[in-house]
């Protein structure tokens, strides 16, 4: 079932002067009270244990859980802070995947939401308000709402929630989120980010730029963290604050200079400056207003004081005196007391502030000692410890510290009863005070009391007297010096295990490889994500790794199965340019943010490794070649070696050679070729019918073991008059024809070569224009010899760039496997001059027969359309032995 939490507003009356109905324990106030004086140096303390204290104490300096609650009072945020919510409304939807629901954070328009915070990770959205980044990507959605007045229903709660979240729930005035929390209780998909379940609810929080303020300087009512403005918003604000009307109580002209000196630039160790005095915080509506106005105060160690008509609000910076009081304004003898009680004195100060580098916890900043006070308190170091829950700087949190020290060493006060001319000295001034009888010349003093009194003249008559408590202040108190500054360590002093925050595996690598699977149908391409392990404990102990991937061409992932290895394996993967992302899992379930690395798979794509050591070896009118087994797995497994021979001895090449035999099975090693004087290459190609990059060669200059008689021969080139189908002579060379017609051409300026309409035939064939007649039936051996190129028909000279040295053929960019040839022999034992019978046609290199006569076909195929073989010579040799 949804539910619906009350925001409370917490609205607190103060009366005409805003200070008449409730009693301010932090006031100096006396019967007689001429003035209200609240000092920040009241509050510089921790809080106490009281529950009322707990609010605007300790819970002023962690603001950081969101709750769900029958009853909670509006949390106000000034500057920059971060703070947890109440769950204002929660509904399950989907089939238990996603909790939708209402998170409320202060009761007050915002300036803006900078971050949204799941369980202490940063978790930021894109424009559609999903989580895109870290550990809880994928796994929730915001819609920001900051308070404004014309705001309107959220309408995914409307959607759906229908009836129960309508277009009348606008939360006008409050700041909050609309939020759907995913549930993936399939363990796959959204990198198994569960954000919600019966355990309980994420930790959301905000860093927000809170309330906005009326500034006089500019007349307008804007966003500021400015310490004095915010003091003044709180006095007046009729809602959450002392409800003091701004045009009437408030020293207008005091709070232009206070404000004015909290924004002046102060330069930092670090060579970078920061404002004066900034308040940065939240706090609940429900706490005692003198806590939280002393805690403001606290942040430029300031004062404000009440006349009994106006507020005067003054920042923590030297007052000039303008009144100087002298022993002929006193009435009677006044009292000085000149030293504090050693419980009341100390010579250091440190405390806490919030650190925005630490996850805006609360943090120690470097203590400020006085050596100087050290040595006269006889060598004991005596710190007072003081919080400023709205200081996020530790510059800032030191000067507020050093300022409290050194006012607190200024231990002359004096009771002073003065005449009438004193009235016009306020609580709050700071006067110049001259002496004869104890010394003093122009020596300020700060008014901290101002009351009236009746007193007997020296006849014993009433008169009114003004009593003042003056308290020894000094201008060097609010110097500060750059060097004085302590850098704050960034680091947290403290390793606690933390559950939620788990570290990441690091290293993340990509290797691929091939494998043979009998239910997949053969040769597949894995890839592998191998890492670092991560060092949490936390992993290392019950925890484990998981990933994804995905294509760059589509936006779903595949899920990686769970493992405690450093290794993912991703199978039967295509080629392409890919994603993957690890990370850790730790024993609660809690995810580490991701390791992402981009890569790309080139899968049975690859080229195959170049074979090596590769042999040819003579054995009788054989040769054996051998080689090593081939590394990769879609050679061994269904693929193939592709072996060639050039009669040449020296400086043939690939494209110049043509296939000896049927390819070679890939898992083979050795193979048994007929025996031929020139240079043998080989290589590897796998099942997508990659070639290696480079052929392995051999020489070899045995055609035979044996002594041979030449018999007779064939010598085609360079006429070629034999018969020829879908093949030509062109330029000396036997090569295929064109495969389109001249006719068909539709414009003869698009034609790339006029000799090759469309490019080349896909296969021809040439027969011998002459045969080989032994006589008789004759035992011999045939041996063609053929040079021959594979060329591309296409590339002209003309139309060449690159300087020629820079060629790396003369016929064009040719690899060699483009195009190939082979000749054919067919023989009789029968007089070819009767009516012989024939054999079919067979592969002929060199091989012996036993036959009368011999006919001859070249084979010409082209594998592109825009290369073919090219015969320069061809001749076929009969030997008898």
């Amino acid at each position: 079932m949804p539910f619906l939490i009350p925001f409370i507003p917490v609205i607190i009356a103060l009366g005409a002067y805003g200070a008449g109905m409730i009693t301010l324990t932090a006031f100096l106030i006396t019967a007689a009270t001429a003035a209200l004086s609240f000092v920040a140096q009241m509050l510089l303390k921790p809080a106490s244990n009281s529950s009322a204290a707990q609010l605007t104490g300790s819970t002023a300096i962690d603001q950081k859980l969101t709750v769900r609650q029958a009853a909670a009072a509006r949390k106000i945020g000034v500057g920059r802070f971060r703070g947890g919510g109440v769950w204002g409304f929660l509904k399950v939807t989907d089939q238990n995947q996603y909790l939708r629901g209402a998170c409320l954070f202060v009761g007050h328009q915002c300036d803006a939401i900078e971050e949204i915070w799941l369980n202490d990770q940063v978790s930021p959205i894109d424009e559609a308000g999903e989580v895109y980044d870290g550990k809880y990507n994928g796994g929730a959605y915001f819609k920001k709402y900051l308070g404004l007045a014309d705001q309107t229903a959220d309408p995914m709660l409307m959607n759906y929630a229908p009836g129960e979240w309508t277009e009348n729930h606008r939360l006008r005035g409050i700041t909050y989120l609309a939020s759907s929390l995913y549930w993936d209780n399939s363990g796959t998909g959204l990198r198994g980010v569960n954000l919600w379940s019966g355990g309980g609810l994420p930790n959301i929080t905000i860093v927000g730029r809170g309330l906005l303020a009326y500034d006089p300087r500019t007349d307008e009512v804007a966003y500021t963290n400015n310490s004095a403005l915010i003091v003044a918003w709180y006095i007046c604000d009729p809602l959450y604050g002392l409800g003091a009307d701004y045009a009437t109580r408030i020293n207008e002209e005091a709070l232009i200079a206070a404000a004015n000196a909290c924004d002046e630039d102060v330069l930092k160790k670090d060579g970078t400056t920061e404002k004066r005095y900034a308040t940065d915080g939240s706090f609940s509506s429900d706490g005692k207003p003198d806590e939280i106005l002393g805690r403001l105060l606290g942040a430029m160690h300031g004062k404000a004081i009440y006349d009994g008509d106006r507020w005067t609000i003054l920042a923590g910076v030297y007052q000039e005196p303008t009144i100087t009081i002298t022993d002929d304004d006193m009435h009677a003898m006044s009292s000085v007391q000149t030293l504090t009680s050693a419980r009341d004195s100390f010579n250091g100060t440190k405390g806490t502030y919030i650190s925005e580098e630490d996850n805006w916890q609360a943090a120690d900043f470097p203590p400020v000692v006085s050596q100087a006070f050290k040595a006269l308190d006889g060598g004991f170091e005596r710190l007072k410890d003081i919080e400023l829950p709205f200081t996020i700087s530790p510059s800032r949190a030191q000067r507020i510290a050093k300022i409290d020290l050194l006012l607190a060493r200024q231990e002359i006060v004096e009771n002073f009863t003065g005449k009438l001319s004193c009235w016009r000295v306020r609580t709050g001034d700071t006067i110049m005070r001259t002496s004869e009888r104890y010394g003093w010349t122009a020596k300020p003093f700060y008014v901290a009391s101002s009351t009236f009194g009746v007193d007997e003249d020296a006849e014993g008559n009433p008169v009114v007297v003004i009593r003042l408590v003056l308290q020894e202040t000094a201008p060097e108190a609010f110097d500060w010096e750059t060097d004085e500054e302590s850098l704050v360590d960034p680091a947290p002093n403290t390793n606690f295990p933390e559950v939620f925050n788990v570290l990441p595996p690091s290293n993340l690598r990509v290797s691929e490889r091939a494998y043979f699977s009998r239910e997949a149908g053969g040769v597949k391409a894995m890839f592998t994500l191998e890492f670092d392990p991560s060092p949490d404990a936390f992993v290392k102990s019950g925890g484990h790794y998981t990933g994804r991937f995905r294509s760059l061409d589509v936006a779903a992932w595949t899920q990686l199965a769970d493992t405690k290895d450093t290794h993912l394996d991703a199978l039967d993967v295509s080629a392409g340019s890919y994603v993957g992302e690890v990370w850790a899992v730790n024993w609660a379930g809690n995810p580490s943010p991701a390791l992402s690395l981009p890569f790309e798979i080139a899968a049975l794509t690859a080229t195959p490794a170049l074979v090596t050591n590769f042999t040819v070896s003579a054995h009788d009118s054989i040769a054996i070649a051998a080689w090593d087994l081939a590394p990769d797995l879609d050679v061994r497994e269904g693929g193939t070696f592709v072996i060639k021979h050039s009669p040449l001895l020296t400086g043939a090449t690939w494209d110049t050679a043509l296939s000896l035999d049927d390819d070679v099975p890939g898992k083979t090693t050795r193979w048994i070729l007929p025996l031929l004087a020139g240079t043998y290459f080989i290589k590897a190609r796998d099942t997508s019918l990659n070639f290696s990059d480079d052929a392995a060669a051999f020489v070899q200059f045995q055609s035979s073991v044996h002594t041979f008689t030449p018999l007779d021969s064939t010598i085609q080139d360079p006429d070629f008059l034999g018969t020829k189908v879908d093949c030509v002579v062109s330029g000396g060379f036997l090569v295929l024809d064109a495969a389109g017609d001249f006719d068909a051409v539709a414009d003869t300026d698009d034609l790339d070569n006029w000799d090759f309409l469309g490019g080349v035939a896909v296969s021809g064939t040439y027969d011998y224009d002459d045969t080989i007649d032994l006589g008789a039936v004759t035992k011999c051996r045939l041996t063609n010899v053929c040079l021959a190129a594979v060329v591309n028909v296409f590339d002209d000279f003309d139309t060449r760039e690159a300087d020629v040295d820079s060629w790396a053929s003369w016929d064009g960019e040719v690899v060699g496997s483009e195009a190939d040839s082979w000749l054919t022999v067919s023989w009789t034992q029968d007089d070819p001059a009767g009516s012989p019978v024939w054999s079919e046609y067979e592969r002929l290199h060199s091989s012996s027969f036993d036959a009368w006569a011999f006919r001859f076909r070249r084979e010409l195929v082209s594998y592109d359309p825009s290369y073919t073989p090219a015969i320069a010579e061809d001749a076929v040799y009969a030997e008898g032995v």
